[in-house]
This record gives structure tokens, sequence and C-alpha cells, in this order.
């Protein structure tokens, strides 16, 4: 009964019980094993019986030759066999086992060991990765800091030294208050224990002081470490040292305002200057009226006032790495409308959504809606004909491009359209400007006039955010 009730006590461990049997001439046997050498070793308590060779083909090759030399050694000096090592199965499965026996000699020289050999791969698998983390903690670019729910510090890694000039010695047991400069806000260490206590997570930046009293921003990120029932049990803090980055923002920012309130100057003046230039413009087609040098002074003018049109949208604004297209051509269109309509029954249409697109491309686009608008304003309608003037800027097929059209339902294109193209002075610039947006001017077909661009803008990456 005693036997049997240790057997069924063996055979319901959570692993091998066995005895091992090395004889003086190099064999060896499992003179006893428990049930659960099924499932270690993949043979028999009836095969271990009669010989344990079939053990040690399982055993990875790589740690076959140290587990040989741990059971000479423990049955050379009689000293207590431990060993962890890998074993491999046909299915290509490999396990991790730990063994632990006393040996004992017998009369015949032989050496019995009495031991116990369990399945650890779980137990393993969990102490590699809790070691990788480990490591990780301990070489992360990051402070880390770990207290428990009162706050007391209980762990520190190498970089929170590094940083704080603090040894990890000289701050377990302590609170973080001892980094407190007094410059952080009471409102963030409100927010911060709120968001805590409530189980959140909370980020923000802390002005604290270095054990040599050197002030340093952290950006910090601090969250509660739960157990398995879902409580809070300590907390982890991460924390980056952000002092230079947020001097070189500040730098940068400064230096920004500086820049910007130079280019709102420049282009208040350049502005200035062309409406001046516009202005000696209009004196002189006045002192020139009614002569052939009057439509190019007028030509010249409207050039000049769109480009100084754009330096006051600009101005306006105050963003410079960018320019609404739309809001531009819009007053300027209407400008150039009532400049040259000249009280002829004709009515502008605008069709215009929001693009944003760089200054350069602002300024090609401008001087191609002078040049179109004022050939559609003195062609189309002669002789007090009526009729619209439509500017479209719209997005096209594909992505990033858009189309800018100028049309109107005037009297139509020439039949010698063609020929005479290339000898318009306004059509040939209108020509450069398009192909300064990298696309061709095209001529749509249909009643009245219509001249197209379809182009792909520029953004600025400041303009995209």
């Amino acid at each position: 009964d005693a036997l049997k009730r240790l057997n069924h006590i063996a055979s319901n461990l959570p692993g091998m019980v066995y005895q091992y049997l090395l004889r003086p001439d190099g064999s060896s046997c499992f003179p006893y094993a428990s049930a659960a050498i099924q499932d270690i070793y993949r043979i028999s308590p009836e095969q271990a019986r009669e010989d344990a060779a079939p053990v040690f083909p399982l055993i990875v090759p790589e740690e076959l030759p140290g587990v040989v030399a741990s059971i000479q050694e423990s049955a050379a000096n009689l000293t207590p066999w431990q060993k962890e090592f890998r074993v491999q199965y046909d299915e290509g499965t490999v396990r991790w086992l730990f063994g632990n026996a006393l040996p004992e000699r017998l009369a015949d020289g032989s050496v019995l060991w009495h031991g116990f050999i369990t399945d650890v791969t779980d137990r393993k698998l969990a102490t590699d990765q809790l070691r990788q983390l480990s490591r990780a903690i301990e070489q992360a670019p990051l402070a880390v800091v770990i207290t428990d729910m009162a706050g007391i510090i209980q762990y520190v890694n190498p970089q929170f030294s590094q940083v704080t000039g603090y040894s990890a010695e000289e701050v377990l047991g302590r609170n973080p208050r001892i980094l407190q400069s007094g410059q952080t806000p009471s409102a963030t260490f409100e927010s911060m224990w709120q968001a805590l206590q409530a189980g959140l997570v909370w980020q923000g930046e802390l002005y604290n002081r270095k054990k040599d009293g050197a002030l340093f921003i952290e950006d910090a990120v601090i969250a509660p470490v739960l157990n398995e029932q879902g409580q809070a049990t300590h907390y982890v803090a991460l924390k980056q040292d952000v002092t230079q980055r947020k001097h070189a923002q500040a730098l940068l920012a400064d230096s920004l305002k500086d820049k910007t309130a130079l280019l709102h100057e420049v282009h208040h003046r350049v502005k200035n200057n062309l409406q001046v230039i516009a202005s000696l413009l209009r004196l002189e087609m006045r002192r020139h009226a009614n002569t052939s040098v009057t439509p190019v002074l007028a030509d010249m003018g409207g050039r000049v006032q769109a480009m100084a049109l754009l330096h006051e949208t600009l101005y306006r604004a105050g963003q410079f790495g960018s320019v609404d297209l739309a809001a531009y051509l819009r007053p300027l269109a209407t400008q150039l409308f009532r400049a040259q309509s000249s009280g002829a029954a004709v009515q502008l249409v605008l069709d215009l959504a929001a693009c944003q697109v760089v200054m350069d491309q602002a300024t090609t686009c401008g001087l191609l809606v002078n040049e179109l608008m004022s050939n559609a304003l003195k062609h189309a309608f002669p002789t007090g004909r009526s009729g619209t003037v439509t500017l479209r800027l719209q997005p096209a097929l594909q992505p990033e491009t858009w189309t800018l059209s100028v049309a109107d339902d005037g009297v139509g294109l020439p039949a010698d359209f063609e020929q005479r193209r290339n000898q318009s002075l306004g059509l040939q610039l209108a020509g450069d400007m398009s192909r300064q947006l990298g696309a061709e001017l095209r001529v749509e077909p249909g009643a009245g006039a219509c001249f197209s661009v379809t182009f792909g803008i520029q953004l600025f990456a400041a303009a995209r955010a």
C-alpha cells in the first residue's frame, strides 16, 4: 500500500521522479522512473529501466557535452547534480528541462542518483523576457523611475543618473520631490495626480533641478502599473531631457519672428514701389493718350499691378510660405475687369476654389490671368457687344493638379488664329507663363474662346501642415 501511494504521488507530480544508475563500464539505466518520463524523454518507464541510452540523443547537440560532463563531475565528487538544458523531439519541438538529483556510490562502484526533472520552458521564456526587458530598461535612452503608490522611489535606471547627477543609492527610498525646482506650475502637478488617481496616463513637462543645481526641462510620461486584478501597485515614469530642444525651439521662434517681420516689411515696400511704377505708367498714358504707345503702357501697367497685388495679398495675410491663389486672383481679376471693360455690357464671372501655392506660382498665374483677360476684353466684345468673361480655378483629375482657365462667349477666334497666334505679344507671354508652370496653354473648342492650363501645385512643407 505504501509503495502504491508513493507511485501515485510520483505519477501526479509536475515532473519526473527518477533513479539514474551509472555503472563502472559507462552503461546506464533508470531503475525507477515515474510515468512522466514518457512526456519528458518520450520513452516508457519499462524501456528506461533497461537502458538510458535513448535519452541522450534527445538533448540538443550543443548542450550534450555539458550535460555529460556535469554527470561525470557529480559521480566523481558525489556532489549534487543540477542542470538546465534543452531537448528537441522528433517533431522539432524544443523544451527546456531542469534536473536536480543527489548521488550515492554503491558497493560495486556504480553511482545511483535520486532526483527530479521538470519542464521549465514557460519559466525559462518568462525569465528570458524579463531579462531582456531589464536590459532594455537599463540601456534605454530615457530616464526610467518606478515608485510605490506613496511616491517613494524603488528603481531608477542609469540614464536617470546620467541626466540628474544622482546615483541610484542617493534616490532609492526618497520622493521624486528632491528634483523639484519650484518652477513647475502647481496646476501641472494637480492635473498629473488627477490623471494618475483616475488610473490614466499623464504626459507633460516638468521643470526640475539636477544635483549640481542646474535647471532642466523633462518631457515626462507617467502611468500606473496594474496587477492581475487591475489594481495600481506602482507608478512608472519615462522622462526625456528636452532642455536643449526647448532652447533651440525658443531661438528658432525668435529668429522666425524676426524674419517674418523682415519679410512683412519687404513685401510692403515692394508693393509700394510697384504701385509707384504703376502710377508713373498711368501718368505716361495720359501724356500719350490716343497714340500707339497707349496700349503698350496699359499692358505694362496691368502686369505691374498684378505683381503689386500679389505682394499686397501676402502683406495682408502675414503668411509668406504660400498664397491662397483664389484670394489673390479674385481682386486681380476684378480690378482688371473694371479698368478694361470700358462700360461695355460685359459681365465677369469668378469660379475660384481655394488653392495654396508658392509665391512663384502665384506670380506666374497672376501674369497669365492678366494677359488672357486683357486679350478677352480687348477682342471678344467689339462695338458694345454684351457677354461674359469667366475666370475659373478648379481641381483637375490628377491629385494636386489644378486647371486655370479664362473663357468668353464673345465673337470667337478668327479663322487664321493659329497663324496669328505667335504674332500676339500677349499670347506669347501667356505661353511663356504656362511653360513656367510646367504646362502648355490650351485653346478649348466651342463658342467664344477658352484658354486653359493644367498645372501641378507646389507647396512648402509649412503650407501642407
